[in-house]
């Protein structure tokens, strides 16, 4: 009688620790299928860019795929570059990068795809594959 209690309680102790694992088994597999799903949806909403800068004396750096979250042109330049700006108008105006200022008759601006946006650095959106162009030059609008 007393070998058949150990036994069944041995039965007992056996199934719960299936029940039991089974359980955590499964708990771990729907975080890792969250976790996968949050960085899939992080990964779709980043843009991978590429940004060079000319500092107007010969001197280009390119950076070939800057990965973002925020995707606007001025935020690209700040995943690389040290930046400072000036705000006129509410609008962000780059002044100076990696201490590289502006002069009296040298500005930074940039061009997306080989084009001058008619939108400020923080308003223009950015997309992947876009090629971002920061320059020190003089006015490109006269």
């Amino acid at each position: 009688m007393a070998s058949q209690r150990v036994l069944v309680l041995a039965l007992a102790v056996c199934a719960l620790w299936g029940i039991v694992g089974t359980a955590t088994s499964i708990y771990y597999y729907q975080q890792t299928m969250n976790y996968y799903q949050q960085m899939m949806t992080i990964r779709s909403s980043l843009a991978v860019v590429s940004v060079s800068i000319d500092y107007g004396n010969g001197t280009t750096r390119t950076y070939p795929e800057v990965h973002l979250f925020k995707d606007t042109a001025l935020e690209a330049l700040r995943a690389v570059a040290n930046v400072s700006t000036t705000s006129y108008a509410g609008t962000a105006f780059v002044t100076a990068v990696n201490g590289v200022p502006q002069s009296s008759d040298k500005f930074w601006q940039f061009w997306v795809n080989g084009e001058a946006p008619m939108t400020a650095a923080e308003a223009t959106l950015l997309q992947s594959g876009d090629r971002l162009e920061w320059k020190l030059a003089k006015s490109a609008f006269g």
